[in-house]
């Protein structure tokens, strides 16, 4: 089994799973999650992990269905904002909103 640190970052989740997926290394890879879940703020302005539970559950959402597979990897950060928004993924969205404030704007 391996490991890739980090690697549930929401920004970083999806070209990670595709790469595990091409390889065909899934289930032999564990994608560990940490700072990305508990770096996220709710609207008092306090860590909460629940939310960044959330967001990660939402990109894998995104992940699944295929949407991004055929996207150049320097434009998935624009389709992902696309789709969370035409999906409501409010949880991806304030997390996007958090880690790229410029580009979700």
């Amino acid at each position: 089994m391996s490991a890739r640190a980090g690697a549930l970052d929401q920004g970083d989740l999806i070209p990670n799973r595709i790469d595990v997926d091409d390889r065909g290394l899934v289930p032999d890879v564990r994608l560990l999650a940490d700072s990305a879940i508990h770096s996220i703020t709710n609207e008092k302005g306090d860590p909460d992990p629940r939310l960044g539970i959330q967001a990660m559950l939402q990109a894998l959402e995104i992940h699944r269905s295929g949407d991004l597979r055929q996207v150049p990897i320097e434009g998935h950060l624009d389709v992902r904002i696309e789709l969370a928004r035409g999906r409501n993924l409010s949880s991806l969205l304030e997390w996007i909103r958090q880690r790229y404030p410029r580009r979700a704007a």
